[in-house]
This record gives C-alpha cells, sequence and structure tokens, in this order.
C-alpha cells in the first residue's frame, strides 16, 4: 500500500449514489488500492466501472471476498442486516463492515451479535437524483457522518472508520445508535 491507503481492499454492496459516491471519493483520495462493486444490478455495475468508481464488478458473493478489508453496506436500510450476514462466510476474522443506513440500533444490535466486526454509520448526505450516474465525491464533502458504536462495537475498528470518513472530506459526529435513532 502506498502511505496514503488506508485499505488494500474495499468492497460497496450497493453502487447506487451514496455507494458511487463513497468509491468516487477512495479514488480520488487514493484511500484503496482495489475497489469492487457488488450490487445485483448489471446496469449500476457497468456504469461504475465506466465512470471510474470500481475497479472491478461482481454479482454475487463468493470466495473473492477474503481480500476485503472493508465492506461497505450501501445497500436499502431492510437489506443490511441480510446483506451482511451473506457475505459473512466468506469474510477474514479482521474484515471491517460499515454500513450507511438510516436506522441504526436494529441494525447494529443485529450484527455486533453475529461476530462481525460491525460500525454502523450513516453519511447525512443524498440528492433529488438517485443512480450512480449520479455519484459525485463532493457529495461527502464537510456533510455530517454519523459513526454509531456501541458497547461491543471494536474500538480499533471505530478509530479506522473514523479515519476513512475524515479523508473522504466529511466531518465525524459519534453517538450511539439509539440516541440516532431519536
Amino acid at each position: 500500500m502506498r502511505p496514503t491507503e488506508l485499505f488494500d481492499c474495499v468492497v460497496i454492496v450497493g453502487v447506487g449514489l451514496i455507494g458511487g459516491s463513497i468509491g468516487l471519493g477512495i479514488r480520488q483520495r487514493f484511500l484503496a488500492n482495489h475497489v469492487i462493486g457488488l450490487d445485483q444490478n448489471p446496469k449500476s455495475l457497468e456504469a461504475a466501472l465506466g465512470m471510474g468508481v470500481i475497479d472491478e464488478a461482481k454479482f454475487n458473493a463468493g470466495k473473492w471476498l477474503e481480500s476485503a478489508d472493508l465492506v461497505i453496506l450501501a445497500s436499502p436500510a431492510a437489506t443490511i442486516v441480510s446483506s451482511a450476514e451473506s457475505l459473512q462466510p466468506f469474510l477474514k476474522p479482521d474484515t471491517i463492515i460499515t454500513d450507511v443506513g438510516s436506522v441504526k440500533a436494529n441494525i447494529v444490535e443485529n450484527l455486533q451479535t453475529s461476530g462481525l466486526r460491525f460500525v454502523g454509520s450513516h453519511p447525512m448526505a443524498g440528492s433529488e437524483k438517485g443512480g450512480v450516474q449520479n455519484a459525485s465525491a463532493a457529495l461527502l464533502e464537510n456533510a455530517m457522518w454519523v459513526v454509531t458504536p456501541n458497547e461491543n462495537t471494536d474500538t480499533e475498528a471505530v478509530q479506522k472508520i473514523k479515519d476513512f470518513v475524515t479523508r473522504l472530506g466529511a466531518n465525524v459526529v459519534e453517538i450511539n445508535p439509539e440516541k440516532h435513532d431519536k
């Protein structure tokens, strides 16, 4: 890894507006050597590859996930827990997982007890236009990004996520998941 990189391999699950914007931020700020997009939509993956959001596209979880240092769950909030659980058999024990869901308590509670190295988070950013074709690294710059650890969250993983968020240009706010949801 070059000195500026935080991760060798980042996997973004869901390469829409937020996932795509994170991918562009990673690329522009040299935060990873390799970025893989995992999505069920071939058009989103094709657009993400064409825009330079990701280096590689995948449709399904598999052994290839062993290379992931960070997994970002950028799928709809209702699918985050099941998505993480489907990836778990393929991940290294030290892989950090975070999400961008708008609700936290249920997600954090479920994923903290699953044995995953999970740190809940929520970038307070968006646009009236969706899809990866509207992604922009600037979307995250100066945005508030809430990180929601609880008493069971790995403190080293929390710090790594805070560093990542800060280097994307966002401003970190740390609160517990229940307070976030209120």
